[in-house]
Parts: C-alpha cells; sequence; structure tokens
C-alpha cells in the first residue's frame, strides 16, 4: 500500500497535534489533582486541629493562626489575608 507523502504529512501533523493537546490537558488535570490532595491534607490536619480543641477560642491562638493563614498584606487603607486554602479576605482598616 503506497502512501503519498504530503497526505502522510499532513496526517502526522494533525495526529502529533492532537496527541500534543491531549498531553497538555492530562497534565494540567493531574496537576489540579495533586493541588487538591495538598489541600484535602492541609484542611483534614486543620480539622484535627479543631477537633482537640476543649473549649472555644476566646484569645488569639498562634497555632490556629499559623494552621491558616499564609500570609498578609498591608495596604495604605486595608489589608489583605491570604489563607492556606487560596481563598482571600480584603478588610477594610475600619473594621480593626
Amino acid at each position: 500500500m503506497l502512501v503519498d507523502q504530503s497526505d502522510y504529512r499532513l496526517r502526522y501533523a494533525a495526529l502529533r497535534e492532537r496527541y500534543e493537546a491531549e498531553k497538555a490537558r492530562s497534565e494540567s488535570l493531574a496537576a489540579q489533582r495533586r493541588e487538591r490532595v495538598v489541600k484535602r491534607a492541609r484542611i483534614r490536619r486543620f480539622m484535627d486541629d479543631l477537633r482537640q480543641q476543649v473549649n472555644l477560642i476566646a484569645a488569639f491562638d498562634e497555632h490556629a493562626w499559623n494552621t491558616l493563614v499564609d500570609g498578609v498584606t498591608v495596604y495604605a487603607g486595608d489589608f489583605m489575608v491570604r489563607f492556606k486554602d487560596g481563598s482571600e479576605i480584603r478588610v477594610a482598616k475600619a473594621f480593626v
């Protein structure tokens, strides 16, 4: 069976492009899964820490802070609290 080289190249290029797109999609999904596994582990650790609390937290708790907060960015009129789960809350200084 003889195949025309130009037809072969076109078909190969199309298949190669499809393969690369699927490979990129697969890698993206794998990365998302890894992120979710890490997030799940963080949430479980936090929930375990909360279960160990005997009383309600009535004062600043450094351990709870370090478990929840990834960072704080201070701006001129407010600040942003970035949590370890990726969520953020912007707080106006008037409420502090």
